[in-house]
Formats: C-alpha cells, sequence, structure tokens
C-alpha cells in the first residue's frame, strides 16, 4: 500500500475489514521503525490469520498480533505450523496454538515444494498461505478455498467487491419468519461465495429467490412447510445460525451436519444457538458477543444483550430492519 489507503472507511464498514485495512495502513506507516509493532486485532479471525501469512514474509519486520480474550482460545496451530515448513519464524507468547504470537517476517523462498496444511478448523488457513503466495497442497474440500484461488487468478486493483450472501441470511430469516418481499441488492446469481447456498436453504423453508438486474428479490410463498429438514452446513457454516432460528420457528425438526467447525467462530455456535432458541418469545437472547447470533436474533424479533457486535461484519443491520418495520 502506498499513498491513500485503498479502502475508505465509514459507518458502514464492517469492523472486520476496518480492524484489517487498519492493520495493514499501521505495518506501512511503521515500516523502518526498529521497535515491534504490536497489532490488537480484536475478534477479528480474518485479519489474524491473513496477518499471521502476511506478517511472516515481511523481511526485517517484527511484529506482535493479538486480540481478544475469545480470539486468544481460537486454534491458530495448522496455519503457523504450515508456515513455518514455510521457513516462517512465529513464536507462541504464552499458550501453543492460540494469539498472541510474535512473527519474525522472513523472505518467502523461492521454489518452494508444496506445504501440507490442515484446514478442517478453518479454510482460511488455506486461504492465507495462497494469498501470501505460499504453495499449498491440502485435503480440505471447500468452495472458500476455490474461491480465493478464483480470485487470486483473477486479480485486479479494481476488482469490485460483491455484496455477501452470508449476511443476507437474515433477510431471509425475517422473510421465512414475517411474510412479505425484499430486494437484496448486489447479490449475483454466478456468485462464487458459498454462501450462495442460503438461496437453496431457505427454499426448502417456503422462500423463493427471483434474480434480477439489481439483486435478488425474495418472498415466502404460501406452499406447505416440511416438517422436518436434514442440511448439511459443511460448505455454509455461517448459514446455520439463521436457518436454526428459522425452523425452530416455524416448527421445523432440523438435522443439522457439516457444523464441526462453528465450535471455533466468534462463540462456540452450537452452544449459542441452542440458549438462542431457548429465549423466550419477547426475552432478551444473550449473544456471546457474536455477531451472527445478535443478527439471528433480531430477525426473529427477539431483544439482544449486546448489539455492538453486528458492527464485526454489518453495521448497517440494525437501522434497516428498524425501516422496514415502520
Amino acid at each position: 500500500m502506498h499513498g491513500d489507503p485503498l479502502l475508505e472507511v465509514s459507518c458502514a464498514t464492517p469492523d472486520d475489514v476496518r480492524i484489517l485495512r487498519d492493520a495493514l495502513v499501521r505495518i506501512e506507516q511503521t515500516v523502518g521503525e526498529k521497535v515491534p509493532l504490536i497489532l490488537d486485532l480484536g475478534n477479528d479471525g480474518t485479519a489474524v490469520r491473513f496477518l499471521t501469512a502476511y506478517t511472516a514474509f515481511l523481511p526485517g519486520r517484527q511484529i506482535v498480533l493479538t486480540g481478544s480474550a475469545r480470539m486468544r482460545q481460537r486454534p491458530i496451530a495448522p496455519l503457523v505450523n504450515a508456515l513455518r515448513k514455510a521457513g516462517a519464524q512465529i513464536r507462541y507468547m504464552e499458550n501453543p496454538d492460540s494469539l498472541p504470537i510474535s512473527v519474525s517476517g522472513v523472505s518467502l523462498p523461492q521454489n518452494l515444494p508444496p506445504i501440507d496444511v490442515d484446514g478442517t478448523l478453518s479454510t482460511q488457513f488455506v486461504s492465507a498461505l495462497l494469498l501470501a503466495g505460499v504453495p499449498v497442497r491440502t485435503a480440505t474440500q471447500s468452495p472458500y478455498i476455490d474461491l480465493t484461488r478464483t480470485m487470486i487468478a483473477r486479480y485486479t486493483p479494481l476488482l469490485p467487491v460483491e455484496a455477501d450472501w452470508a449476511s443476507a441470511a437474515f433477510w431471509y430469516e425475517y422473510v421465512a419468519l414475517h411474510g412479505g418481499a425484499l430486494l437484496l441488492e448486489g447479490l449475483k446469481e454466478d456468485s462464487l461465495q458459498a454462501d450462495k447456498a442460503v438461496a437453496s436453504v431457505f427454499g426448502r423453508m417456503g422462500v423463493d429467490t427471483q434474480f434480477t438486474q439489481d439483486g435478488c428479490a425474495v418472498c415466502r410463498t404460501d406452499r406447505p412447510l416440511p416438517s422436518f429438514l436434514q442440511i448439511d452446513f459443511a460448505s455454509c457454516p455461517d448459514v446455520y445460525p439463521a436457518a436454526a432460528m428459522t425452523c425452530s420457528r416455524l416448527g421445523i425438526s432440523l438435522e443439522a451436519t457439516g457444523t464441526e467447525r462453528l465450535a471455533y467462530k466468534e462463540s462456540d455456535r452450537l452452544q449459542s444457538v441452542a440458549a438462542l432458541l431457548r429465549t423466550p418469545r419477547g426475552g432478551v437472547a444473550q449473544t456471546f458477543d457474536d455477531h451472527r447470533i445478535a443478527m439471528a436474533a433480531l430477525a426473529a424479533d427477539l431483544r439482544i444483550d449486546n448489539s455492538q457486535c453486528i458492527h464485526k461484519s454489518y453495521p448497517l443491520f440494525l437501522e434497516q430492519l428498524c425501516n422496514i418495520r415502520v
């Protein structure tokens, strides 16, 4: 990065984007300084994984990455182990497998053989290595990894940023529970995002999707609802909170598979969603400081104990939700 920052920060910028952007700016601003740079990345798992790989190959830089209490509980060893195989110098400062870590930047070796990496806990371990230019070999199959490879191949400085299908899940939830129709702007039928599966998931709950030039129109139908659904969330785990809340409210029994990664999200979402589903109507839902738990609760007309956590991914969600309720 040189000159003006590439990303403009506004009130609509998610915290995850702002934290990563600010960290990159700080790294650039402190080139040449002798003291270690300490970056507190809060609860931004994406920033932690991508910056661990990025800073590992900044020769001569000494950078400490830390984060929130929850972030310091989330595992990072598969990424660190793979980076070490590529020559990175990374030291755990407190507990193995978690932040804080101290990264001593080195040059990325030339002609590296493919590095084995386990992406079971997070596909972002694989994506972080790919973005850093490390050749990767992994048994993990994921549309998120496919998306990373595709976007690297397509990269140009003016590459447009799509609307987020994972955030759309809560509008699908709202329509499923309240009826009516919404136009979700910027969502593309040919999107490579794995969370586009939200359209088919909620299609099984009576919500139809029609793509337009501006995005997609979402509406609830009057077709009979099933009494039981089995849904595999392995490729779209972020859809789970909205889908589980919707099934619960509609009286649909849900058998969810592919949920292993949910335990390592901003909260343990298996436990957080279970607590959310126990919240009585009109009650206050505990969010566990998890943005997707908060939005799943709000879309179902529950009050929440923390609205600030929504800023992590969708700062305008609550305002937009209030507007459509008017």
